[in-house]
């Protein structure tokens, strides 16, 4: 039976296009371009895909804020969703799905600083229950990305509370230092994690339960890219030099972990992207079987023209089409809950057959 498959999953955190300075956002700052101008400009593309290539179309999964950022900055914990409710409701309806993007940031009123505040379990649990309640008013999230990836046990254990089906923050193999003294020092940490698909233990979030013992939600970790040694190196050196130049000399910190991968994002390079698409392909074939690409993007990235942009996605979509003819390799785009389902299915029906065998 010929299993060989590309399903791709494509995720929006649907976020402001930079973080503001102040703890409120003045009337006449537009900081919500990316939504406004970037989306439909992203579907004029997607439209002409299917036009005048007959690729299928690719429905998305945008996951949008709701937390105590937002109702800092608009007296609404899902200001976003309100601001823009005829945009998601056009796009959920179109095929695309509704999903959760919830930041654990908040205002330092001494240092008039917003920062990550991963270390108050009884704040988070705030944060999470009102944000999730201001956007059920509207839709029922049932997929999730956190803000800068961060996961903890407690969070894991709120969005099944939630009944939250699949989270896609997980960055297999890689960490990062936040600051040093602090109860958490990470700002994520998935070095145990690689790119399978699984349950989480309760005990840690990172990786797949041996027993019984796993929560009710579906981790589905980003897609990697192959990236050449030298530029691993690279990379690796400017992260820990940056992060330690206000750090004492006598206490360095190793901020990034040297990994020769890096996650797959759609509305990057395409040198970048295309090892990962081809690796893929190449799986699918060899193994018969389905493989995942799953990546995301920023509505900003939409508006640049740098390393990110809007040709760089369209590029990137096309290529993923060129490779499935090339190989003669189906390709389907499926939501993050799809996808989840989609894979569940199919994992039921494998232990079915072996059952029988």
């Amino acid at each position: 039976m010929d299993n060989r498959e590309i399903i791709v999953i494509i995720g929006c955190d649907a976020d402001s296009d930079y973080n503001p300075k102040g703890n409120r956002v003045h009337k006449d700052e537009n900081i919500w371009d990316g939504i406004e101008i970037g989306i439909p400009k992203l579907k004029e593309i997607f439209n002409s895909l299917v036009q005048t290539r007959n690729d299928p179309y690719p429905n998305l999964t945008w996951l949008l804020r709701s937390d105590k950022q937002m109702d800092l900055l608009y007296n609404d914990y899902a200001y976003p969703v309100n601001h823009f409710l005829d945009v998601w409701r056009s796009l959920n309806k179109d095929g695309d799905e509704i999903g959760w993007h919830p930041h654990m940031w908040d205002w330092d009123d001494i240092h008039k600083q917003w920062y990550p505040r991963l270390d108050d379990t009884k704040w988070t649990n705030e944060c999470l229950d009102a944000g999730y309640k201001a956007i059920s008013k509207h839709f029922r999230p049932t997929s999730c990305r956190t803000g800068w990836d961060f996961q903890s046990n407690n969070i894991f254990r709120k969005l099944v509370e939630f009944r939250i089906k699949v989270d896609f923050s997980g960055l297999p193999g890689q960490k990062q230092i936040l600051y040093q003294d602090s109860p958490i020092p990470h700002l994520y940490d998935w070095k145990t994690t690689t790119e399978k698909f699984y349950f989480p233990s309760k005990t840690d979030y990172r990786i797949c339960s041996t027993s019984k013992e796993c929560l009710d939600i579906l981790e589905m970790p980003l897609s990697l890219t192959p990236v050449p040694p030298l530029q691993a190196f690279v990379k690796f050196v400017h992260h820990n030099l940056r992060h330690n130049l206000n750090q004492p000399i006598s206490k360095p910190v190793i901020a990034y972990n040297f990994t020769r991968t890096e996650i797959m994002r759609i509305a990057k390079h395409p040198k970048l992207f295309k090892r990962g698409v081809d690796k893929k392909f190449k799986d699918s074939r060899i193994r018969n079987s389905t493989e995942y690409i799953i990546t995301y993007f920023h509505p900003n990235e939409l508006l640049r023209n740098d390393l990110f942009s809007i040709s760089n996605f369209e590029t990137n979509l096309k290529y993923i089409s060129d490779m499935s003819d090339k190989h003669g390799i189906p390709y389907r785009f499926l939501t993050a809950t799809q996808a989840a389902e989609d894979y569940l299915a199919r994992a039921c029906q494998n232990e079915i057959i072996l059952d029988q065998h």
